[in-house]
C-alpha cells in the first residue's frame, strides 16, 4: 500500500509540472509576442528619432549660419566702435601731447627767462671773482716761469759747474806737470834726492818678462872689495829665465816709489831736459834693496846697456784724459747708455738722459727729490722681475752669511738705479759688495742674459790697485768655512764666475797675476799663437823683431777681446774703466769702492759705461788726494758719494765692524757715527799684544784695554828742507815700542790672557809727515830688531805676498786706507807751545789712524799740543776715563 500512495504523490507531481510546464509555455508565449511588439516599437522608435535627429540637425545648422551671421555682424560692430574708440584716443592723446609740449615750451621759456635773470643777475656779481682767478692764473703762470728760470739756471749751472770741474781737472794736471818740471829743471840734486823723487847710480839687471813687457830689478850695486867698478849685469840671452836671478844691490835711500807708480829712466845722473831720451816703466815691486820696473821689451836693452841710471817719479796724464772724456760723456744727454726693458736691451734715446745719469747729476724733477730718482728701478730689476728670480739667485751666493745690515744693503741695491754704502772701518764693505757682485751675476743667469757672448755683466772698480785687488782676491779664492766647508765661488750648476783683472799685470799683486786679462788672453789659441811669435822675437831687436812684436801684439788684441766678451765681472782701477777695450760694453752694474777717495770725474769712468751703479765708502775717512789747492778749493775735493750725501740721499749704513777689540773701536763709532757702529769681535777674540805694559786695569766691561796715550815730552822741529815736520823724541818712542813687542818671544798660547805678535809684519806704524816716516825707517834700519829680521839678503827666495807679511811698515794715513795691522803705533809729531797741529787735526785722518789696529793701539804725542783740538780733546778725555794714559818713563 505504501508504494501504491509513493505512486500515486508522483503521479500527481508529474501533472503538476506538466500543467505548471503548460502555464510556463503560454507565459513564454505572450512574452515572446510582447517582445516582437518592444521590437517593432522600438524600431519605430529608433525611426522617429533618426528623423527628429536629422531635423535638429538641419535645424542647427540653420541656426549656427544664423549666429555665425549674427557674430560677424556683432565683430564689425565692435571693430567699427573700438575703431572709433582709438580715433577718439588718439585724437585725445594728441590733443593731450600739444598741450603739454605747449606747457613745457612754456616751462622751458619761463626757466630760460629765470636763467637769463638769474645770469644777468649773477654776471655782475662773478666778475670780480673772475678777475681774482684770472689774478691766480696769472700768478701760477708767474711761478711756473720762476720755475722753470730756476730749472735752466740749476741746469746751466750744472753745465757750469761740469765745465768748471773740467778746468779743475785739467788745471790739478798742469800743476802736476808744472811742478814735475819745476822739480827736474831747478831743483838740486841733492834736494831731490832727499825728498826721495828720484833715485841715482843705479844698474838694470834682467829678472825675467811679465807677460808682452820684460821686468827689470834696479839697484845701487854692491862694489866689491877693492874696487869700484860693479859688475856687469846679466842679459836676457844669458839668464836663465827658469829660475829667479838673485842679485841683491845695497839698501835703497828714502825714495817716494811705489808698486804702480809710472817712472822714467834715464842714462846718467841728470836729466835731458825733455824726458824724451828715457824709458818709461811701472813699478812692479818694491824691496828695501831693488825695485823691479816692467818696461817695453824693445826698450829693455837701452837699460841693460847702460853703466849708471837715474829714476825719476813720472806725470801721469791718463788719468787726466780718461777722467775728461767720462765728464764729457756724463754732462751731455745720451753720453750714457740706458738699456731698453726689452730682452738684449738697446740703447736708448742719444738725447734722452739715462736714469743713472740723472741721479748722479742729483737735481730732481719738479717737487721730486734725489732718493725718487734714485730708487727707480733698472730695466732688469723691476719688482715683478726681481719677485721671480732674485731669491733663487741670492740663494747660490753666500748672501745668507751676511749680517743684516749687509743684507739689506745688498738686497735693495738690486732694485735701484743708484745705491749709495756707507761702511765705517771693519765693517766688511769689501765683502759685502762681493756678495752684490756674485749676485747680480747670478740674477743674470736666472734671467737668461749670461752664456750669450753678450759680454760682462758686472764692472768692479776701486780708487787704488790695492782694493781691486782686494776684489779680486775675494772672487777668486776660496773661503773656508767652519761650518759648511770652503765655499767656492761659483755660479749655479758648478760653473766657476769668470772674473777678468784689466789693467797693467805691474800693478797687480803677483799671486793675483793669472786672472789678468793678459794672462787669460796668453791660454787662448790666438794668445798662444802671439806668445810663441814674442818668444822668437825675444831679444831680437832688428826690423824684424820689432815687426814680430807688432804682430803680436795686434792677435793679442783679438785674444783679450774674446776673453772680455765671455767674462762675467771685469776688475779694474777707476782709471782702468777708461780703456779702450771696454769700449762698446754696457754693463748691468758698476761698483766702485773706495768712492769716498776716489776724485768725482774719476769715479764717473766706470759708471758711465753702466746702467745703475753702487758706490760704496766712507765720508769719515780719507777724501779724494788732490795736490793742486786751486783745484781743492774749486771743489775737486769733494768725492761724487759726499756731493750725493749733502744733496739728501741717505746711505746704507753698515753697522757691525769686525776688525777691531770692542773697547778700540767703542770711541770711534761714538765720535764719528753717532753709537750707530757694534763691535762682532769679543775681548776673547783679539787678546791684547804680549810686551807692554798696557796701562787699563782687567776689570770692566773689556778686562784689559789694549790701549796706551804715551805722553812724550820732545818738541817737533823742521826738517832741513823746511818742507816737512818731525819729532825725534816721538820715532825714537815708536822704535822702541817695536821693539819691545818682537822682544816678547813669539808663541801661539796665551801669556796672562795676552798674545805676542809673531813678526815686524803683524806691527804698523803711522806718521802724519813724510820727514817723521824717512826718520822712522832710519832709526828702525839701525834697530838690533832689524838686523835680527829676516831680510832680503843674497841667497833669499821670497815672495811679494811673504816679504809683506814679515816687514815692518811705516806709512803715512795715506798709506794705511784700508789696510789693518795686529798693532798700531801712531805718532802724532806736533808739539809746539802755539797748540799747532796741521792736518793732524783732520777728524777724518784721525778716525783712519785709530781704526787700523786689531788688538793694540799706541798712540804717542804731546798732551797740551793735542788738546788744542776738539776731537782729540775728546778723545783724551775718553782715554783719561779709562785710565790708559801714561808717561813715557813709566812705558817704555
Amino acid at each position: 500500500s505504501s508504494s501504491s500512495s509513493s505512486s500515486s504523490s508522483s503521479e500527481r507531481e508529474v501533472a503538476e509540472l506538466t500543467s505548471t510546464v503548460r502555464d510556463l509555455k503560454k507565459r513564454m508565449g505572450s512574452l515572446a509576442k510582447l517582445l516582437d511588439e518592444a521590437v517593432t516599437r522600438r524600431d519605430d522608435l529608433d525611426r522617429d528619432l533618426e528623423a527628429e535627429r536629422a531635423s535638429a540637425a538641419a535645424e542647427e545648422q540653420k541656426q549656427s549660419e544664423k549666429i555665425k551671421v549674427l557674430k560677424e555682424n556683432i565683430e564689425a560692430i565692435m571693430a567699427d566702435q573700438s575703431s572709433h574708440k582709438k580715433s577718439l584716443a588718439k585724437t585725445k592723446a594728441d590733443k593731450d601731447k600739444e598741450r603739454a609740449e605747449l606747457e613745457s615750451r612754456r616751462a622751458d621759456i619761463e626757466a630760460e627767462l629765470e636763467k637769463v635773470k638769474a645770469a644777468a643777475k649773477k654776471k655782475a656779481e662773478d666778475q670780480s671773482a673772475t678777475i681774482g682767478e684770472l689774478s691766480a692764473q696769472l700768478s701760477n703762470v708767474r711761478d711756473e716761469v720762476a720755475a722753470y728760470k730756476t730749472k735752466l739756471a740749476q741746469s746751466e749751472k750744472e753745465t757750469e759747474e761740469a765745465r768748471a770741474t773740467l778746468e779743475t781737472r785739467q788745471r790739478e794736471l798742469e800743476e802736476e806737470m808744472a811742478r814735475a818740471k819745476e822739480r827736474l829743471e831747478t831743483w838740486p840734486v841733492g834736494r831731490i834726492r832727499q825728498e826721495g823723487y828720484a833715485l841715482f847710480g843705479l844698474r838694470a839687471m834682467h829678472e825675467g818678462t811679465l807677460q808682452k813687457d820684460a821686468v827689470v830689478r834696479v839697484l845701487v850695486p854692491r862694489h866689491p872689495a877693492g874696487s869700484n867698478a860693479a859688475p856687469g849685469p846679466p842679459t836676457p840671452a844669458s839668464v836663465d829665465r827658469t829660475r829667479r836671478t838673485l842679485a841683491m844691490g845695497a839698501e835703497l835711500p828714502f825714495h817716494r816709489f811705489a808698486q804702480g807708480d809710472m817712472v822714467t829712466l834715464v842714462e846718467g845722473d841728470e836729466w835731458d831736459g825733455n824726458g824724451k831720451g828715457g824709458v818709461q816703466g811701472v813699478v812692479v815691486e818694491r824691496a828695501m834693496h831693488f825695485l823691479k820696473v816692467a818696461v817695453d821689451e824693445d826698450e829693455e836693452a837701452t837699460l841693460l846697456d847702460a853703466r849708471k841710471l837715474r829714476m825719476d817719479l813720472s806725470a801721469n796724464t791718463i788719468t787726466h784724459d780718461r777722467a775728461l772724456a767720462a765728464l764729457v760723456a756724463f754732462s751731455e744727454p745720451g753720453g750714457m747708455p740706458g738699456l731698453a726693458a726689452a730682452p738684449g736691451g738697446k740703447r736708448l734715446s742719444s738725447t734722452a738722459y739715462a736714469a743713472l745719469q740723472r741721479a748722479l747729476i742729483g737735481i730732481p724733477d719738479g717737487n721730486g727729490t734725489l732718493e725718487a730718482i734714485a730708487r727707480v728701478p733698472p730695466p732688469w730689476g723691476g719688482k715683478d722681475a726681481l719677485a721671480r728670480t732674485l731669491s733663487s739667485a741670492l740663494k747660490r751666493t753666500d748672501h745668507a752669511k751676511l749680517n743684516p745690515s749687509q743684507a739689506a744693503a745688498v738686497k735693495r741695491a738690486f732694485g735701484r738705479t743708484l745705491s749709495v754704502w756707507q761702511g765705517p772701518p771693519g765693517t766688511g764693505k769689501t765683502r759685502t759688495l762681493m756678495s752684490f757682485i756674485e749676485g747680480a751675476v747670478e740674477l743674470a743667469r736666472a734671467q737668461g742674459v749670461t752664456g750669450k757672448k753678450t759680454g760682462p755683466i758686472v764692472l768692479a772698480c776701486a780708487a787704488s790697485n790695492v782694493a781691486v785687488d782686494n776684489i779680486l782676491d775675494g772672487l777668486v779664492r776660496e773661503r773656508d768655512d767652519d761650518v759648511d766647508g770652503p765655499i767656492r765661488r761659483t755660479r749655479g750648476r758648478g760653473e766657476r764666475l769668470k772674473v777678468v783683472r784689466l789693467g797693467s799685470p805691474a800693478k797687480v799683486q803677483p799671486w793675483l797675476e793669472s786672472h789678468t786679462l793678459g794672462a787669460l788672453a796668453a791660454q787662448t789659441p790666438m794668445g798662444k799663437k802671439a806668445a810663441s811669435l814674442r818668444e822668437q822675437a825675444r831679444g831680437d831687436y832688428s826690423p824684424r823683431g820689432a815687426a814680430a812684436r807688432r804682430q803680436a801684439a795686434g792677435m793679442e788684441r783679438i785674444a783679450a777681446e774674446q776673453v772680455l766678451r765671455d767674462a762675467d765681472v771685469v776688475c779694474c782701477t777707476c782709471v782702468g774703466a777708461g780703456d779702450e777695450l771696454l769700449e762698446g760694453f754696457t754693463f748691468r752694474v758698476a761698483c766702485v769702492d773706495e768712492a769716498t777717495q776716489a776724485p768725482e770725474p774719476v769715479a764717473l769712468i766706470p759708471l758711465t759705461k753702466a746702467v745703475a751703479g753702487v758706490l760704496v765708502g766712507d765720508q769719515m775717512q780719507l777724501p779724494p788726494t788732490v795736490t793742486s789747492r786751486k783745484a781743492e778749493s774749486c771743489g775737486l775735493g769733494v768725492s761724487l758719494f759726499e756731493r750725493l750725501e749733502r744733496l739728501g740721499l741717505t746711505p746704507d749704513l753698515l753697522d757691525r765692524q769686525y776688525r777691531m777689540h770692542p773697547a778700540l773701536a767703542e770711541w770711534p763709532s761714538k765720535a764719528f757715527y753717532g753709537g750707530r757702529v757694534s763691535s762682532n769681535p769679543t775681548p776673547v777674540d783679539r787678546p791684547p799684544a804680549l810686551g807692554l805694559p798696557w796701562p787699563s786695569k782687567t776689570t770692566g766691561q773689556y778686562g784689559r784695554i789694549p790701549m796706551a796715550f804715551v805722553e812724550i815730552d820732545g818738541q817737533e822741529q823742521r826738517a832741513p828742507d823746511g818742507l816737512s815736520v818731525l819729532n825725534e823724541a816721538e820715532a825714537r818712542a815708536a822704535v822702541a815700542v817695536v821693539e819691545t813687542l818682537l822682544a816678547a818671544s813669539p808663541r801661539d798660547t796665551l801669556v796672562d790672557g795676552m798674545l805676542s805678535v809673531r813678526s815686524p809684519g803683524d806691527i804698523g806704524v803711522i806718521a802724519p809727515y813724510a820727514a817723521q816716516v824717512r826718520r822712522l825707517r832710519e832709526l828702525w834700519s839701525s834697530s838690533p830688531a832689524y838686523a835680527s829680521a829676516p831680510s832680503d839678503k843674497p841667497g833669499w827666495v821670497v815672495d811679494a805676498e811673504a816679504r809683506a807679511e814679515r816687514e815692518l811698515e811705516v806709512h803715512s794715513v795715506d798709506g794705511f786706507q784700508g789696510r789693518e795691522k795686529e798693532v798700531i803705533v801712531l805718532c802724532t809729531v806736533r808739539a809746539n807751545s802755539g797748540g799747532s797741529l796741521g792736518f793732524v787735526a783732520d777728524d777724518r785722518r784721525l778716525n783712519v789712524a785709530v781704526t787700523r789696529a786689531k788688538r793694540g793701539l799706541v798712540v804717542l804725542g804731546n798732551r797740551a799740543t793735542l788738546s788744542s783740538d776738539k776731537t782729540w780733546r775728546e778723545w783724551i778725555r775718553w782715554v783719561d776715563k779709562r785710565g790708559l794714559s801714561v808717561k813715557a818713563s813709566d812705558f817704555l
